[in-house]
């Protein structure tokens, strides 16, 4: 277990702190940059947190008004601030076009739990054991602050419900059903996050059904793989947040133990690929072999190029990490 002590040293003698959560900021790195944040402003610190993008709808209920948001821009005159903290990035690069302003702090600190050896803070706690960031958050501000605010505990509830797929993925511990409890003693009723997570726009079903229709299977059926378009996106009248969960979905199909899913990024020939996993394939070591990252059953990776080159070389890497086990 980490010692929380020099984080609350440090957080505690800074005035301004700036915090990062990783672009595509997911409901882990949202839940808890604004958990911190929530508790950070209690404290009297000038504090704001720096997006890559907007936040996806369906997250936007995570954010604060109370809390200066920046969705940052290249150019864009920023304030000095005394400390800088990164959340649920395993690596630099997962900060985009934020990460000179991130280096630019006077002390930086990086709390995280995927599998990296990037140390790019000035204090690192990293903790693969985590079952989501948001465990370490709510370590952290029991540290600092003690008893937990309601509006940073629902952030970090989220946080752990989406890291841990509603818990029940594999990295569903002990632990965080021990903060849930906690949580839930304090809110009462918080089936609505599932109900949240749980819906679907018409948009996405329709993409499903394409996703579905495109479905492909290889290794005698051990591997699912989907590829869609920006044609396919706007044949069914769904945004890209519409994809969200679609990896998942492929990994349920029986006798699937790992999917693929590959969508267009925002650049120009940019692939986004999300990885799922269920026992035999650590994909956070396929991902990383495409300069990606994530956890042994869920990670992803940008690729910059042709679909079919990329699809070819991930195959033959799937087939050596089926063919190991």
């Amino acid at each position: 277990m980490n010692s929380w002590s020099k984080a609350v040293e440090v957080l505690n003698k800074a005035r301004s702190v700036a915090i990062f959560p990783h672009y595509d900021a997911d409901g882990d790195a949202l839940g808890s940059a604004f958990a911190l944040a929530i508790e950070l402003k209690r404290l009297g610190k000038d504090t704001c947190v720096f997006l890559d993008e907007e936040i996806q709808k369906k997250l936007s209920f995570i954010s604060s008004e109370a809390i200066e948001t920046v969705v940052f821009q290249e150019g864009m005159e920023t304030r000095m601030f005394d400390l800088a903290v990164a959340v649920d990035s395993g690596d630099i690069k997962r900060l985009g076009k934020r990460a000179d302003l991130f280096k630019s702090a006077g002390a930086t600190i990086k709390i995280d739990h995927h599998i990296s050896e990037d140390d790019y803070a000035d204090y690192n706690f990293v903790d693969t054991k985590w079952a989501a960031t948001c465990a370490a958050i709510w370590e952290l501000l029991t540290e600092l602050v003690g008893e937990i605010s309601d509006e940073a505990s629902l952030r970090i509830y989220t946080g752990i419900y989406t890291d841990t797929g509603g818990f029940k993925h594999s990295n569903t511990d002990a632990k965080v059903h021990i903060i849930a409890a906690k949580i839930l003693s304090k809110l009462g009723d918080l089936s609505y996050i599932s109900r949240i997570f749980q819906e679907k726009s018409k948009g996405m079903i329709r993409l499903y059904n394409i996703a579905v229709s495109k479905m492909e299977f290889f290794f005698n059926e051990r591997v699912a793989y989907v590829n869609l378009t920006i044609e396919d996106f706007e044949k069914a009248g769904a945004i890209m947040e519409d994809s969200e969960g679609l990896a998942t979905y492929l990994r349920e199909i029986e006798g699937v133990d790992t999917s693929v899913f590959i969508r267009p990024g925002d650049k120009k020939d940019e692939l986004k690929a999300s990885l799922r996993s269920n026992e035999i394939v650590d994909v956070s070591q396929i991902a990383a072999s495409f300069n990606g990252g994530g956890h042994k059953r869920a990670a992803g990776f940008t690729y910059y190029g042709d679909e079919q080159s990329m699809k070819k070389t991930l195959l033959e890497r799937l087939g050596r990490a089926l063919n190991d086990t």
